[in-house]
């Protein structure tokens, strides 16, 4: 075979290989790719989130929690089949860009504050309810698996995160409490510890 014939045959074999990648892509279903875009932004808003609370965070068990939000990420990582579809770059949503900010400039119980309520409990609700709501119309067969594989997990960390946020706003009316009861007299002892009338006459 001459030089020619074997530079037509090299250029027909990309060619088909693009054709091919290219079909692929076009034959993914507006809903998948539309899930895929929705839920990549999602995941990297929790890593991003996840990976400042695992440092800053006050709390011990707060950045114990944000080790797990990364480890459940980790385990059905969620890029290599969004690339093999197609859909490459993640879009962040503005708001989850504004809380990152906001993350960045909180420290100590005002950061854990932060992270349990927009993160662990707001960000991972809002990832449940998508995954429930988009499951059922999934076209791709390994994308609705993806989809039953992530729900469990997430749940439980939904229900960890639920009793994480209610220690920690438990915590200051505790104290707030035991302030009040060691600083303010109740009104009865003042009327008690008040002199009568007739006991200042007499």
């Amino acid at each position: 075979m001459n030089k020619r014939a074997n530079f037509y045959l090299f250029s027909s074999i990309i060619l088909v290989m693009a054709l091919t990648q290219g079909v692929a892509q076009a034959q993914l279903a507006r809903v998948d790719r539309a899930f895929l875009k929705e839920a990549s932004g999602a995941t990297l808003f929790q890593q991003e989130a996840s990976r400042l609370a695992t440092i800053h965070a006050g709390k011990q068990n707060v950045r114990v929690y944000a080790n797990g939000v990364l480890k459940r990420h980790a385990a059905a990582e969620l890029g290599p089949l969004a690339r093999a579809r197609g859909v490459t770059a993640p879009h962040m949503a503005a708001a989850h860009r504004n809380t990152l900010n906001e993350l960045v400039r909180a420290k100590g119980s005002g950061f854990d504050n932060l992270y349990i309520q927009k993160v662990a409990l707001g960000a991972q609700r809002d990832e449940a309810a998508m995954l429930e709501r988009a499951g059922p119309g999934l076209q791709d067969p390994a994308i609705k698996q993806w989809v039953q594989a992530m729900l469990p997990p997430l749940r439980e960390q939904i229900a960890a995160a639920t009793h994480l946020g209610a220690r920690a706003a438990a915590l200051p009316e505790t104290k707030l409490l035991k302030k009040a009861v060691g600083t303010s007299p109740s009104p009865r002892h003042e009327r008690q510890d008040r002199p009568t009338a007739a006991a200042a006459s007499s």
